[in-house]
């Protein structure tokens, strides 16, 4: 793996003005509501949001009860941070549909905060039905919460496509949910190897084979440290270029370096180029155990 270094001064944390946060009132729906809760300052606006299928709409026990998982809500995110509006809403209908369209009500909300269940099929389940229908359509940025809220983000990791420019929102955005306890700040683009391998079937001689993909790991390198001393001057940054398949090597590379909030952004692209990048993020979502952010350049899926 190839790494270098950009030094400079620790980043400072903007906290987010407008956040929407979805809870099914499982442990997962109340993680992000505490994650959102830290990620907001004194003069805030929150706004919690559970969804009931609009088979219910006249079911006044279940919206009884919904009432009062939002109430309880309501009163987590006063209980971490004072000084904060507090809106809960209780819509009817897909949640996917009902979260964009609270936070296009919400003057533009700045991000939707979501859960994550534990078990693989819940997993799958809602990630399908409301997490990946949020990537794919690219509208807000979305961070889902796997890690129980204990501390602020230490260890941050961008994923990112060349060339770079697409994942710029996403990388801003995840500063801003980090500040000066910030230990690692690393930048990371995993190269494909698809062509590679399929040169290595047809006998393409393994030392030119080696030779290429240095040169090409570190003409990426280089792009990606100029990126990010123009983007984001005086900041230190740790920057790897491995070769493989991109989610496996994301994961590996969570995993390794333990980060605690991936930023993921995408291109915009149409078709079967925003189709792969979408599985690959699809893919990372599925499998990965830290929080993750994803958030496709401005002005894309509008």
């Amino acid at each position: 793996m190839n790494e270098n270094q950009s030094k400079g001064r620790p980043s400072k944390a903007l906290p987010l003005r407008r956040v929407v946060v979805a809870t099914d009132f499982s442990a997962g729906g109340t993680r992000a509501v505490e994650r959102a809760a830290r990620l907001v300052a004194p003069g805030a606006q929150v706004v919690v949001v559970h969804v009931l299928p609009a088979s219910l709409r006249k079911d006044r026990k279940c919206e009884a009860r919904a009432r009062e998982g939002l109430d309880d809500a309501e009163a987590r995110v006063h209980d971490a941070v004072k000084g904060v509006a507090v809106e809960s809403v209780l819509a009817y209908g897909e949640a996917f549909e009902e979260l964009l369209r609270v936070a296009a009500d919400q003057e533009r909300a700045e991000l939707i905060v979501l859960g994550r269940h534990g078990t693989r099929r819940f997993r799958n389940l809602l990630l399908g039905t409301t997490a990946e229908r949020l990537v794919r359509h690219g509208t807000f940025p979305a961070l889902i919460v796997n890690l129980p809220v204990r501390r602020v983000y230490r260890r941050l990791l961008a994923a990112v496509e060349l060339p770079p420019e697409g994942s710029r929102r996403a990388v801003e955005l995840g500063l801003r949910l980090t500040g000066a306890h910030l230990q690692d700040r690393r930048v990371v683009h995993v190269r494909d190897d698809l062509v590679d391998r399929t040169l290595r079937r047809g006998g393409y001689p393994e030392r030119d084979l080696i030779e290429q993909q240095q040169t090409l790991r570190a003409e990426a390198s280089a792009t990606l440290q100029a990126w990010l001393q123009t983007g984001y001057p005086g900041l230190q940054w740790s920057v790897s270029v491995p070769s493989g398949d991109p989610r496996a090597g994301i994961l590996a590379i969570v995993e390794h370096r333990q980060a605690d909030l991936l930023c993921l952004g995408t291109h915009a692209r149409k078709g079967l180029a925003r189709a792969f990048l979408g599985s690959v993020a699809e893919g990372v979502l599925r499998e990965v155990t830290c929080d993750v952010l994803i958030a496709a350049p401005v002005g894309e899926g509008r």
